[in-house]
């Protein structure tokens, strides 16, 4: 039901059209009624309304200045100025803001209020469905963009590299390979995944809310990467770095990493785990270092849950962020 506010230092007025419209009817709901704008916007504040029903001269604050500040909030908001003749240079000044009617006190009748509702709720189901309609569409395109990147890699991994020419021209358009440039991979695990998939209710919307994390997350980083869904339960992730002494480029995709897991955890309630590869400058070694990194069971079982590991070297080695273990 869509939300509406009644405001009026009138007391008459408020107590007929509260009584006299068939809110529930209407697929409204009455969610509050005051005298002033300052308590309307008050309660607006926590609840925003859909539809208001205003007047313009009341006390503490009119209903243009609460007009304006619920616009701000809610440019889409519904609004009809209940006034009289005398106020009708006020009525203009509401025109001016995109109000859509200005209905006189003197000859209301609650039947035109309850057809006015009727056209308002009309055009916002119209606005709702075109936005569900854009929604899906956006959906239906990160969908089909995501199970793309997949078969994409997936060809890659699987099958043979015919043209690493064509490749690498596919990859630079992800921006990895690119001329002068190295490649590092890094694969996540989902922990705790069958208690995540009930949570979720189904492994396509656990992936879909897994997906829109880090894409948002790979978007802020400081270093170049592709996120990558890989089944259920990997997130591969794929680094392009330019190599330079002065810059441990381990030391940035930790921190990246480090990012991917708070955001996951504060956002989603899921930890992940990565198991980081070595760099690779060619298609061929990329294939080559990203494999084990998904085939790596063994080194997963020993694994602290939420850990970064390094597939190769014997110590532990501190970054700026947190601890990637060399194993």
């Amino acid at each position: 039901m869509y939300k509406v506010m009644l405001v009026d230092d009138d007391y008459p007025v408020i107590e007929l059209l509260s009584e006299a419209i068939p809110w529930e009817e209407l697929g409204l709901r009455l969610i509050g009624t005051h005298d002033n704008g300052l308590d309307a916007w008050e309660q607006a504040r926590m609840d925003l309304p859909d539809i208001v029903i205003t007047d313009i001269g009341m006390p503490k604050m009119n209903g243009l200045e609460f007009i304006g500040l619920l616009k701000k909030e809610k440019p889409n908001v519904r609004v009809a100025i209940l006034s009289c003749h005398s106020e009708f240079q006020f009525a203009q000044q509401a025109m001016r803001m995109n109000v859509q009617e200005y209905l006189l006190k003197d000859t209301l009748n609650p039947v035109d209020l309850e057809r006015l509702l009727g056209q308002f709720k009309e055009s916002l189901d119209t606005e709702q469905q075109v936005s569900g309609q854009q929604s899906r569409l956006l959906h239906m395109v990160d969908e089909t963009r995501e199970v793309r990147k997949e078969q994409w890699i997936r060809n890659f991994l699987h099958q043979p590299v015919l043209s690493p020419q064509e490749w690498r021209k596919e990859a630079a358009s992800y921006g990895l390979l690119e001329e002068g440039s190295s490649c590092i991979a890094a694969v996540g695990r989902v922990e705790s995944f069958r208690q995540a998939k009930l949570r979720f209710l189904s492994v396509q919307t656990l992936r879909f809310a897994i997906n829109n994390v880090l894409e948002e997350v790979m978007q802020s980083l400081h270093i170049q990467g592709l996120h990558i869904g890989y089944g259920s339960k990997e997130s591969i992730l794929l680094f392009s770095y330019r190599p330079d002494l002065k810059t441990n480029v381990y030391d940035q995709i930790a921190i990246a990493l480090k990012t991917i897991q708070e955001a996951l955890l504060k956002t989603l309630k899921l930890q992940m785990s990565f198991v980081i590869g070595d760099s690779a400058d060619s298609p061929e070694e990329l294939k080559a270092k990203l494999l084990p990194l998904l085939e790596n069971d063994a080194q997963r079982f020993y694994q602290i849950p939420g850990s970064m590991i390094r597939k190769k070297a014997s110590k532990p080695a501190e970054t700026g962020s947190g601890s990637v273990y060399f194993l």
